[in-house]
């Protein structure tokens, strides 16, 4: 097997999607979902490679006409991990935590030469994933030792095209995508469908439902991009325009880009991503930038210092829930139900259907608006600028309704006989 190892000069990209089909209705806006995609996402893997001289410029040049040749196995470079002792025969020694790697999948092993080019390169399939190990379906030929690198195995389809970039003889650059086959061969979801991971709580809306909160706390390396949509069409007959909207009031909508991460960090975004199926199941989120300053706190109520400039009207309309975390994790969403009065300086944000425990303000670490979304794509975006950092992309939208859509003005559909 051809090995390419990744210097991390430029970072790996990888979009992991699920696939949903929405039906909305026209009035209220209303939304049933149905996914597609029910076992697995499917991922496209976008590699860079460059090259410092001319052998590996040479390489990489066999390596475009080997991708676009027939199906290929692709490491995944951004689960890759070290053997921690010596290993041999059908057992691989080696951290398994926060990858992808599953029974059934193959993965390469490879040892150091001069310069730092891979040798005793092996390929094997996993017949069981310990925490500390991987079990083999067959034996080694010979040892690796500690510091020899594992990666698992992408199973992706034939390429069609891919290009590079020379800057010199020896210089050269290759950037090839890679999307993965489906089947057995493909890497198994990280969480199962509507199963929480660990570290999220579930809070109840008015309609019944118990939703997860996600909780969102940018870093400001990259920007957020916050938005309101109001669903709806122009018409224009002549010169008469009119706006036909519909639901009864806009929705928020917010793009993160979001790091950097460590490999656990990374793996509980992944997880939750995962059990939502990208946009099949709703959540909470907190506003990241509808954020009050909390002067008090109770059971019924929380106290908030009026923004400068703030209009109180606004916020009985469109607060209509508030996200309360404190410092040691613990989120609540309430809603509103009790109204929102002013009190010299101060906003009082009142809860009647549901109490909140006893906390005192010590405890608070923020409070914001919160609201019911989902994911407004079925793709999840990860980036690794090294394989032990990353960062994440989604997007997501607020909901109006959950409801059964009934299409009609479709012809009943025509069956022989009948």
């Amino acid at each position: 097997m051809e090995l390419l190892l990744q210097n991390w000069v430029a970072q790996v990209d990888m979009e992991s999607s699920w696939l949903t089909d929405v039906s909305q209705a026209y009035l209220t806006l209303a939304e049933q979902r149905r996914c597609l995609r029910t076992m697995k996402p499917r991922r496209q893997l976008t590699v860079t490679w460059l090259s410092m001289n001319r052998a590996l410029a040479f390489r990489l040049q066999m390596h475009l006409l080997r991708s676009v040749s027939g199906p290929q196995q692709v490491p995944l470079y951004q689960d890759v991990t070290e053997v921690t002792e010596e290993s041999g025969g059908t057992t691989l020694y080696c951290d398994t935590s926060h990858r992808r790697f599953f029974v059934g999948q193959q993965v390469v092993v490879h040892s150091f030469a001069h310069e730092r080019a891979p040798t005793n390169i092996q390929v094997r399939t996993i017949a069981a994933v310990n925490e500390d190990s991987l079990d083999l379906s067959s034996g080694l030929v010979g040892t690796y030792d500690e510091g020899d690198k594992v990666y698992p195995l992408l199973s992706c389809l034939t390429g069609l095209k891919v290009t590079g970039r020379a800057h010199t003889d020896a210089y050269y650059e290759v950037r090839a995508e890679f999307v993965e086959a489906l089947g057995n061969d493909a890497v198994p979801a990280s969480e199962t469908d509507g199963n929480l991971p660990e570290g999220y709580e579930e809070h109840p809306h008015p309609n019944g439902e118990d939703y997860p909160v996600f909780h969102v706390q940018p870093d400001w390396s990259f920007a957020v991009s916050p938005g309101v949509q109001r669903i709806g069409r122009r018409l224009q007959v002549g010169r008469f325009e009119e706006v036909d909207v519909q639901g009864q009031a806009p929705g928020v909508l917010l793009d993160c880009t979001i790091g950097n991460f460590d490999r656990e960090e990374f793996w509980g975004l992944l997880q939750f991503f995962d059990s939502r199926r990208g946009q099949l199941r709703p959540f909470w989120l907190g506003n990241p930038l509808v954020v009050f300053s909390a002067t008090g706190i109770g059971t019924t109520k929380v106290v908030v210092r009026a923004p400068a400039g703030g209009v109180l009207a606004d916020a009985q309309e469109f607060v209509k829930f508030v996200c309360i975390r404190l410092l040691d994790g613990t989120t609540y969403v309430r809603e509103v139900d009790g109204g929102i009065t002013q009190v010299g300086q101060t906003w009082e944000l009142a809860f009647q259907d549901e109490a909140l425990p006893a906390h005192s303000l010590a405890e608070v670490d923020s409070v914001t608006s919160a609201h019911l979304v989902r994911f407004s794509k079925d793709s999840f975006e990860e980036s690794w600028v090294t394989d032990e950092h990353s960062t994440v992309s989604f997007s997501v939208e607020e909901l109006h309704e959950e409801d059964e859509i009934q299409l009609s003005g479709f012809p009943e559909p025509y069956v022989e006989g009948c």
